[in-house]
């Protein structure tokens, strides 16, 4: 499992590139993932929890795991 972390400036902008390179394929909303987010297809969960703190979690699972993953991360922020 990888988690990757954006705060800043950064951190609007690589959620707003990774949402516009997978918006040419299939990604699914997620609900209750903080303001804004969405699973790939390759099965990595995006979350844009404020202005300045986005982050993705990627991994070997399944899609229901990684949005459980995500979610215990915004708990933890």
């Amino acid at each position: 499992m990888v988690v990757t972390l954006f705060r800043g400036r950064q951190a609007r902008s690589e959620y707003d590139d990774a949402e516009a390179l997978y918006q040419e394929r299939a990604v699914t909303e997620v609900a209750d993932l903080g303001k804004a987010a969405f699973s790939t297809p390759l099965g990595e969960v995006w979350v844009l929890e404020d202005k300045k703190t986005a982050f993705f979690v990627t991994g070997v699972f399944d899609a229901a795991q990684a949005e459980e993953l995500a979610r215990l991360a915004v708990e933890r922020l």
